[in-house]
């Protein structure tokens, strides 16, 4: 049985804005956790994303899964990050991106005998659109090019595309994991084997001050409300 989160929704009338300031129809969903809450899980990302999470530069992921998966599904609220190779044209990044990140950009996490993740991420909003208009809601808080957001919107095009918003924090003593071949592939998520209780909250720094934060969620709910077809997810 597929571990993860599964999702039921109730109909709800909302006056969302939307382009034509209409009453929209909106779903408003519940994320139901069926997995062990004590074992420490980590999501599958490229190094730049990654680093540009910790260093606060970007606060959002879209995912749409694997090849080897049908769809993304959320199987833990928090999380760490695992690194990946990026393979994607450069072009598809801001300016300046490449030339902070060079030694992100170059790492394949395959030629190491263990990784030191540093990024621990929690979600704290999370949406499911198809609209192609949330490429410019989300462009202000993520690394990639309009082109990069473009191209993983028109992947799978009639698939739902998820948006989690996550505040993140670096660790200052890393969790040491060692390199397995079953951590590469086309998927999500990776079982770590390790217990939550490793991470000390109190023990991290956080990406971006809480104030800093605050704006940049009210910001990107305000974003989102303009979409004429998204779906929030409750968390709770």
């Amino acid at each position: 049985m597929h571990r993860g989160f599964v999702t039921k929704c109730s109909a709800k009338s909302s006056s969302v804005k939307a382009i034509r300031h209409v009453r929209t129809s909106t779903l408003v969903c519940k994320a139901q956790s069926v997995q062990n809450p004590t074992h420490l899980k980590a999501l599958r990302e490229w190094s730049v994303i990654n680093a540009s999470i910790q260093d606060g530069l970007q606060t959002v992921l879209l995912r749409k899964g694997g090849i080897e998966e049908k769809g993304f599904r959320l199987e833990a609220k928090s999380f760490m990050l695992f690194p990946s190779y990026f393979h994607a044209d450069n072009s598809l990044l801001k300016p300046g991106i490449l030339e902070r990140y060079e030694r992100e950009m170059a790492f394949d996490p395959k030629t190491s005998a263990e990784l030191h993740l540093r990024t621990y991420a929690e979600v704290t909003g999370m949406w499911i659109t198809k609209d192609l208009q949330v490429a410019g809601a989300v462009e202000e808080i993520h690394v990639g090019m309009p082109a990069f957001l473009d191209k993983r919107l028109k992947w799978r095009r009639g698939q739902d595309l998820t948006i989690l918003e996550l505040r993140s924090w670096k660790l200052e003593e890393a969790v040491v994991v060692t390199v397995r071949p079953e951590y590469f592939g086309c998927f999500s998520w990776i079982d770590l084997d390790l217990q939550t209780n490793m991470i000390n909250k109190e023990a991290m720094q956080p990406s971006l001050p809480d104030a800093t934060f605050r704006v940049m969620q009210n910001n990107l709910r305000a974003q989102l409300s303009k979409l004429k077809d998204v779906k929030e997810i409750s968390l709770n």
